[in-house]
């Protein structure tokens, strides 16, 4: 798939993945986002706020330049994204290391201030269109957005100062122009049966799968994401990556679960025509990056074995399951 052939690592360990347009992208990732924190209390979604509150000039000015910026806290990372169209200015801000910068500001009471309030009222407008649990997963409880502090701010931002990954979407070339094609990797037919199972628990519209969190949970994982990336629309699909298990909910009617397969081939078609899409690629291609050890090549891993089949015979094996491997 191009999606995977144009991914390269840089001399830097920054990824970039080449391609022919005159569109920049720059993504900064760190590894903390609201389903990390042991207690859920919405402190990655307000660093979040907290780092573009410190930086408030300095964005003011790239946007002013025609750049523009977005970040979004995600279940396991936290994403800060800068778009141009062609002047060349973010190639002089990324070797500058003006862009970096933004992640070693300092946090003040007056910024917190300022982002309590501002979060309240998102918590307010996202529980008009989801349901107020997932809203306090995502950032916090009223309660616990009233109560956010500086010193626990601070001492959670400095843990994950310097942690960030860079990708770049584009045409950007580094001094050394030094930068290594990753090389694809296809597992084996039987890559299902290496998925290890920490428990299944399935209802008549739910099911809920936890799996061990290494290269092939990943790759089951990824598999569910385009299988379910549109073409299905009874069915709404929730990846979640915790530290050590990756846990897949699945809603819907589970016990038209098998029909689901038939639309295997479609479902990868309809994903592939959404790489068209800059922002979905943009996308996928972070999730690649992020999550997908080894570089597997995807059409391939997809449609290798039949997955989706094992998969059924273990959410339909018992009601609970716990501790077992396919």
């Amino acid at each position: 798939m191009d999606m995977i052939e144009n991914i390269q690592k840089r001399k830097d360990g920054t990824v970039q993945f080449q391609m022919d347009s005159d569109v920049v992208v720059i993504k900064f990732l760190i590894p903390l986002g609201f389903a990390d924190l042991i207690q859920k209390s919405g402190y990655a979604h307000l660093i979040e706020h907290m780092i573009v509150q410190s930086n408030k000039k300095y964005l003011t000015y790239l946007e002013k330049q025609g750049i523009q910026f977005n970040a979004e806290t995600k279940d396991s990372m936290t994403e800060y994204i800068f778009i141009e169209l062609q002047d060349g200015i973010l190639q002089e801000e990324l070797d500058s290391g003006n862009l970096e910068e933004i992640f070693g500001t300092e946090f003040k009471e007056e910024g917190l201030s300022i982002e309590k309030n501002t979060i309240l009222q998102e918590h307010l407008l996202l529980c008009s269109r989801l349901d107020e649990a997932e809203v306090n997963e995502m950032i916090g409880s009223r309660e616990e957005i009233s109560e956010f502090e500086l010193n626990r701010a601070k001492k959670i931002h400095d843990e994950y100062d310097g942690k960030y990954s860079t990708i770049i979407f584009g045409k950007l070339e580094q001094a050394d122009g030094e930068a290594a094609r990753l090389e694809k990797m296809t597992f084996e037919e039987n890559w299902i049966e290496k998925v290890s199972f920490e428990a299944v628990i399935r209802e008549s519209n739910k099911v809920e799968i936890h799996v061990k969190k290494d290269q092939y949970g990943e790759i089951l994982s990824y598999c569910l994401k385009i299988l379910f990336c549109g073409m299905v629309t009874d069915y709404a699909l929730k990846i979640v990556h915790k530290s050590e298990v990756i846990k897949i909910v699945l809603k819907g009617d589970i016990s038209r679960l098998r029909e689901v397969n038939r639309y295997k081939e479609n479902a990868y078609h309809h994903y592939y025509l959404l790489l068209t899409s800059f922002k979905y690629l943009c996308n996928e291609v972070t999730y690649v990056a992020r999550y997908l050890e080894g570089n597997p090549d995807i059409e391939k891993t997809y449609f290798q074995s039949d997955w989706e089949e094992k998969l059924c015979e273990k959410i339909f094996e018992k009601e609970i399951l716990c501790s077992g491997s396919v």
